[in-house]
């Protein structure tokens, strides 16, 4: 007995309706979007965009002035009010608090504006690289925005390539710090730089002028974060007054290039490019997201200057190399040739004409440029004018002035159907 199939699926466009979740994303891997950025890469791209000269380890007396900025940041974080030490947008509106990551380490008391030192330092002591940034992102895509989310302009493979350009971005900035802090042997105090703990240990500093502030216990004061100068923190085989630990809060690997700086940095070069120009209605005044993200990354990295276990130029060069990595990632996924924004299909396309888009694509793997910086608002765009343009009309539109390089018919289309 033959087995009877069931029909095929057939949703098609009504007026005020929705349009095909992007068709062409399924052929997306006949041209493999993203890779990890190879270690060589990641060098020539910093000899074709060299850092600045003070990204470099300084001479000892140099290091001695680094010091009297660690020792200010101390003092202030010490002090019975810390000052404000954050400058994103991402660090300091309330709607990046109101359903904070797991794993994110807050004061009790509601923030409303910029963090302190000591806040800024625990936020990103002990994360998951990546934690705030992936945070910011999932604000933006929540999808209880509704119509003008992000989230519903984006089709879920083009959601999916966002957190993959990120992930990929870390990744390959995390690795290649960690070439720099204990491979690159014959670059003159670059590889296992020592941390300022050392340096204060071996200067006899006063623990009274300057201690790491992860070294210290964590408590809160009126609400707020605070490191108590007086109360050190234990490790499991040593536990304060009874034993003195030596470094607690100091991490067990070189100081240079910080971790933090270099990943936030490529994080941050990578979504500030997708999310350039793009507008939330839950934040006025259209602040610039691609600014905010840039601070994002310098809050990330001098949180650990606040912390009191890097020097500036760990930070400085850490973020060289991590834009080096964003910069890397965003050619890729330009490379990939998919168009930006999205081709608009009204209804089903027709099977043997997606199979031959598709072969197309892989032919012109590498060969056809796209746009990706301002990826999420073009997108967005698109679905806010769908809302209230007939799809077909648009298409036809935007076929007559899409550059051809980015137009691949993969349905027919409706005006010729009868």
């Amino acid at each position: 007995m033959a087995t009877q199939l069931s029909p095929r699926y057939d949703i098609r466009f009504q007026p005020d309706g929705l349009p095909q979740v992007e068709p062409d994303s399924g052929f997306w891997l006949r041209c493999p979007p993203l890779r990890v950025p190879s270690l060589e890469e990641v060098r020539a791209e910093l000899q074709r965009v060299p850092p600045g000269e003070d990204s470099f380890p300084p001479t000892i007396a140099d290091e001695q002035k680094e010091f009297i900025e660690l020792q200010s940041f101390y003092k202030s974080n010490v002090s019975n009010k810390p000052p404000p030490a954050s400058t994103s947008l991402f660090l300091s509106d309330p709607l990046f608090f109101r359903r904070p990551p797991a794993g994110a380490v807050l004061s009790p008391a509601s923030p409303g504006g910029p963090l302190t030192g000591p806040e800024l330092a625990s936020l990103f002591e002990n994360e998951t690289p990546g934690l705030w940034h992936r945070h910011v992102v999932n604000v933006f895509l929540d999808p209880e925005l509704g119509p003008r989310s992000a989230a519903a302009a984006l089709s879920p493979p083009r959601q999916a390539l966002i957190w993959a350009a990120l992930d990929v971005a870390i990744l390959a900035s995390l690795t290649a710090a960690w070439n720099y802090k204990w491979i690159a042997a014959g670059l003159p105090q670059i590889d296992y730089r020592r941390r300022p703990a050392e340096y204060a240990r071996a200067q006899q500093i006063d623990p009274k002028v300057f201690q790491v502030l992860y070294d210290l216990e964590r408590t809160t004061r009126d609400g707020r974060i605070f490191r108590d100068p007086a109360r050190r923190r234990g490790t499991p085989a040593c536990q304060p007054p009874g034993c003195t630990p030596l470094f607690p809060g100091t991490p067990r690997h070189p100081a240079y290039p910080s971790g933090h700086s270099t990943y936030s940095a490529a994080a941050s070069h990578v979504l500030g490019c997708l999310f350039r120009g793009h507008e939330d209605p839950r934040l006025p005044g259209k602040p610039a997201l691609e600014t905010e993200f840039t601070k994002l990354a310098t809050d990330i990295g001098v949180a650990r200057l606040h912390g009191g276990v890097h020097w500036r130029q760990d930070h400085v060069f850490g973020q060289a190399v991590g834009n080096a990595v964003g910069r890397l990632v965003i050619a890729q996924l330009n490379a990939t040739g998919i168009p930006v924004p999205s081709r608009p299909v009204s209804d089903p396309p027709d099977a043997v004409e997606l199979e031959r888009a598709a072969t197309q694509f892989a032919i012109r793997c590498g060969e056809v440029q796209s746009d990706f910086c301002g990826a999420v608002a073009k997108e967005t765009q698109r679905a806010m004018v769908l809302q209230n343009v007939p799809l077909d009309a648009l298409s036809a539109k935007e076929a007559r002035s899409a550059p051809e390089k980015n137009v691949r018919k993969t349905a027919k289309s409706p005006r010729r159907k009868k």
